[in-house]
């Protein structure tokens, strides 16, 4: 199985540099459930259901730390691909009115039948444009990774649109270049995605649902037709 994660990322609409010196110092805790553990460049990780968390920092300078880790649900821990440990740490700056997302990573990949662990690192980037004429917000992401075995450079590329004031929703294609032995996919899935944002007593509760559709067959980084869904639960201090 594939095993490399990318940054856990939102498609925020760029901010004006004068709004971004005014942030303060930001904490922040997530906790996770879905029904799969897709990653964001369309691997299947694990097909049963996980529970994420991450516990972040950011500074208004623009830096930012995060500790990510998903838990199988129906297993123990480090007893499939499900369970993982992340560090991710990164800058984020506007140019303009283009937002930039520049990251380093290291993946603790937590092997099936084994007490050790497979180790992996990203160097990552991301890119958001600001609106269009229609309301829709382009991104793009990239990643490089050197993890056993072979590595690779995965890529993304979508569009992203808010409406009714809580909901967002995304299309996306991605590809890689041969990544972890798989062969080199240009797009190797397409992926819709659903989301709502809702507070509830200062707590941010935010469900999703996806569909993806796999193009590389039984070779491919994807699986041929996949749904899933999630609901993440948030505070911010």
């Amino acid at each position: 199985m594939v095993a490399a994660l990318a940054l856990v990322f939102g498609f925020a609409k760029p901010i004006l540099a004068e709004e971004e010196k005014e942030k303060g110092t930001e904490f922040s805790v997530e906790v996770a459930y879905f029904s799969q553990y897709i990653g964001p460049f369309g691997a299947t990780y694990y097909d049963k259901g996980v529970v994420q968390a991450d516990l972040g920092f950011v500074h208004p300078s623009g830096f930012h730390v995060d500790v990510w880790g998903s838990y199988s649900s129906d297993g123990g821990w480090n007893s499939d691909f499900g369970d993982e440990l992340d560090l991710i740490v990164g800058v984020t700056k506007t140019l303009g009115p283009i937002e930039i997302d520049l990251g380093a990573a290291y993946y603790d990949l937590l092997k099936v039948g084994k007490l050790d662990s497979e180790d992996v690192y990203g160097a990552t980037l991301k890119v958001s444009a600001p609106e269009t004429l229609l309301g829709l917000t382009p991104f793009v992401a990239v990643e490089v990774d050197f993890p056993y075995g072979e590595g690779g450079v995965l890529y993304q590329a979508g569009i992203s649109r808010s409406f009714l004031e809580h909901f967002e929703a995304s299309l996306l294609a991605n590809g890689h270049n041969g990544a972890f032995g798989i062969k080199s996919e240009l797009v190797s899935s397409a992926r819709a995605s659903l989301s709502a944002s809702f507070e509830l007593v200062g707590i941010e509760i935010k469900p999703e649902v996806s569909y993806q559709r796999g193009f590389g067959g039984d070779d491919g980084m994807a699986e041929e037709s996949l749904f899933w869904w999630g609901v993440k639960v948030a505070k911010t201090f």
